[in-house]
């Protein structure tokens, strides 16, 4: 009996482990935040990428970007927008002036399911490369009025990614 439980413990946490692995599924048409703070993204050996787990309402599309600089402290952010075709926007958005700025280039993006690491590529150079060390799973309350004035409280949901540069 005490086999039977050995192995279907074993087979559970397996199981678990699996289902804290990212797929390239998971990257693909979606927009990820990022901390950047004194270029904190560009030069730091550990980030953080986010992105807003939540379907989202055509008025919450519009506001989601503050929602994710709320999520970050009102800090300023870099987004990475990933599409299908492993093409990559990346914007710096500066808080205090309000303004974005685009990397503008060719950007690339490939990732590795197997060893968990994501690179970013820029005029066919490899630019960045990170290994995924954590997902965890956040979340950002958000209390506003309507235009009623009533009282509205809304939670977002977010995944978490804390990845380790490599050299």
């Amino acid at each position: 009996m005490k086999l039977r439980i050995s192995i279907i413990f074993i087979l559970l946490s397996i199981g678990f482990v699996q289902a804290q692995k990212m797929r390239k599924v998971d990257f693909i048409q979606k927009d990820w935040c990022t901390n950047n703070l004194d270029n904190k993204f560009y030069k730091s050996d550990t980030v953080k990428l986010y992105y807003i787990t939540d379907s989202l309402n055509q008025t919450q599309k519009l506001n989601k970007q503050y929602r994710e600089l709320d999520f970050n402290n009102t800090n300023d952010i870099t987004q990475l927008k990933f599409d299908k075709n492993k093409n990559l926007e990346v914007i710096d958005v500066h808080v205090e002036s309000w303004t974005n700025s685009h990397r503008i280039g060719k950007w690339k993006w490939k990732y590795n399911e197997k060893h968990q690491i994501l690179q970013f590529r820029f005029e066919n150079k490899l630019f960045f490369k990170f290994k995924i060390e954590n997902i965890s799973y956040d979340q950002l309350e958000w209390k506003y009025n309507d235009l009623k004035n009533q009282p509205i409280t809304e939670i977002y949901h977010f995944t978490v990614l804390t990845l380790s540069r490599l050299k």
